[in-house]
């Protein structure tokens, strides 16, 4: 048997952890983001390297049927390429921020998993050009940085990924949508509690209101990606994409995009 460290602390804690987890353990998951600062990049990738640390970010988009079907579509649409993503998160999580209150702001709770994703199925060639976020208010309290945020990524070629997500919207939604140049479009709807573990993927094309095709299917991804790192560990099996390299790219491309809204780190 193997054993495994799991950090599941806030991200401004993960730091002192990686030096205790090191001791511990050669196989690591820690709970997204990998750090919250860029300056804590650096030290942690000279310890994994130091300690030959095997670690993993919990990324659930990444392990997605949804993900997988998406991939699969950009792939072999080669002759109709995207023009647009728009990647969506949106639910109501005030109990939560008014109880961590300084721990973390909004680039640390769904942007880093829209990050990812944007990464997997854009490429590595992204740009943040425009961000901007809004604080939380409930009632006479403002929590800073943690009501709404936008950011505008770009690739080599001019595509665009817009990453949306709010912390104070009254109903709970996480989608992507593809928008082809030929004007046809996928738009994905993830499960958005654990109560109910399916995926849909609609199809719309130009100029149609409605659906021309509409899957649902099961998709569990959080418990896939755990399988995934696990079998990984266990068996050697295929390497998991969320290492410490690709989420170094997210962690960068959030502290830029938090250097855009004026916040440190």
């Amino acid at each position: 048997s193997i054993h495994v460290v799991d950090i599941t602390s806030y991200p401004n804690q993960h730091s002192a952890q990686f030096v205790e987890a090191a001791k511990k353990g050669k196989h690591i998951i820690v709970e997204k983001p990998l750090v919250s600062r860029l300056a804590d990049l650096a030290i942690l990738q000279s310890l994994v390297k130091d300690h030959r640390l095997t670690l993993f970010v919990v990324a659930n988009w990444l392990s997605s049927s949804l993900t997988c079907r998406l991939q699969e579509r950009l792939q072999r649409s080669a002759d109709q390429s995207w023009s647009k993503l728009t990647i969506s998160q949106i639910k109501p999580r005030f109990a939560r921020s008014l109880a961590t209150w300084g721990q973390e702001t909004i680039f640390d709770v769904e942007i880093p998993h829209q990050i990812a994703l944007s990464l997997l199925l854009g490429g590595a060639d992204l740009e943040v050009r425009r961000a901007e976020c809004s604080d939380m208010v409930v009632n006479r309290t403002r929590i800073p940085h943690m009501g709404q945020a936008t950011i505008t990524l770009e690739d080599k070629h001019g595509r665009v990924i817009v990453l949306h997500s709010d912390l104070t919207a009254p109903v709970r939604q996480r989608s992507v949508e593809v928008l082809f140049e030929n004007g046809t479009r996928s738009v994905g709807y993830y499960p958005s509690t654990d109560a109910d573990s399916f995926s849909q993927l609609l199809t719309f094309h130009r100029q149609h209101d409605a659906p021309v095709a509409h899957e649902v299917f099961v998709d569990d991804p959080l418990s896939t990606f755990l399988h995934e790192v696990y079998d990984y560990f266990e068996h050697d099996g295929r390497r998991p994409a969320s290492d410490v390299d690709f989420n170094a790219a997210v962690v960068s491309m959030i502290g830029k995009a938090k250097a855009a809204c004026g916040l440190r780190g």
